[in-house]
């Protein structure tokens, strides 16, 4: 086979690894959950309130945070950063052969015809990526129960643990809840869980999950974790967290709190503002909540 041609046939396998680390980089969403809805939640019914505004932050460097954040570790992800690097370099070596070595002498194609087939390819991974989120989005909730697990005699396993000085919504003095129920406490411990979750997720510590979630959760977590094995990096920049409904459920307690985040789930990607609501089940006398559902809110 003559040289230039092999040339070129590497170069177009580097080029669709290249297309390919893009597309790994951008296919799943990197937060806890992916971004879906699933789990099993209670009979709710009432429409999650519209933001009333809208936030948005200038693009900072990896690891940085704005105020009220909490300071990540950040995880490297090495076969992504490699792959893409190598991509690179490679894509550029063909790129310099095809300018001065002429592709066109054995009548291959030119270097118009692999940046329109590259393009056609990267715009197509995206076309699919936003079909199969919207499918997601609107997938529903399986009606099974939550699980047994329960330890802590403040509501969350280890909640002393998690993080201090972490704020709570002004939303819960507007919802109804029983008299013996502790809205700032448990908005406190919920929004401690969810960056816990999240930094459990960034490492894929399943063992570290497990606990505080629902065997429905924890299925589809381990699901998620077998199609993207490698650790993720999540950036929080902020949280707030709004109790939407507590209420008392054939002797068990569940609560449904609104999340409202901004994050970034790479480095590359601006911050973003994700509306997700996660319902939460304590049974009978147990003082333990786990997280028996996750749902996305659109706006």
């Amino acid at each position: 086979m003559d040289k230039k041609r092999l040339l070129v046939l590497c170069g177009l396998c580097v080029l669709g690894f290249f297309l390919w680390t893009l597309w790994a980089d951008v296919a799943d969403a990197a937060r806890f959950g992916g971004g879906k809805s699933f789990g099993s939640r209670p009979s709710y019914q009432r429409s999650a309130p519209a933001p009333s505004k809208t936030y948005s932050f200038p693009r900072s460097a990896p690891g940085q945070m704005s105020g009220g954040a909490m300071p990540r570790s950040p995880l490297s992800s090495p076969t992504r950063s490699w792959g893409g690097m190598l991509g690179g370099l490679l894509l550029g070596g063909l790129v310099g052969s095809l300018l001065f070595g002429g592709a066109h002498a054995w009548g291959g194609p030119s270097l118009l015809d692999l940046l329109v087939i590259g393009g056609g390819l990267f715009l197509l991974f995206r076309f699919l990526k936003a079909r199969r989120l919207a499918t997601s989005s609107a997938s529903g909730f399986n009606t099974a129960g939550s699980g047994p697990w329960a330890e802590s005699s403040q509501g969350f396993d280890r909640a002393g643990s998690f993080r201090t000085g972490v704020e709570t919504a002004s939303g819960a003095a507007h919802t109804s809840v029983p008299e013996d129920f502790d809205a700032h406490d448990f908005l406190e411990k919920a929004k401690a869980l969810y960056v816990q979750l999240q930094e459990a997720w960034d490492r894929r510590d399943l063992k570290a999950i497990q606990p505080f979630v629902s065997p429905e959760v924890f299925e589809e977590i381990q699901r998620q974790a077998q199609e993207d094995p490698q650790p993720s990096r999540t950036y929080l920049l902020w949280i707030q967290p709004e109790l939407l409904e507590v209420r008392d459920m054939d002797g068990d307690r569940v609560a449904s709190v609104l999340f409202d985040v901004m994050m970034r789930e790479t480095d590359q990607e601006m911050a973003k503002q994700v509306r997700e609501l996660w319902h939460f089940r304590r049974q009978g006398a147990s003082p333990s909540w786990i997280v028996e559902g996750l749902q996305q809110v659109a706006g």
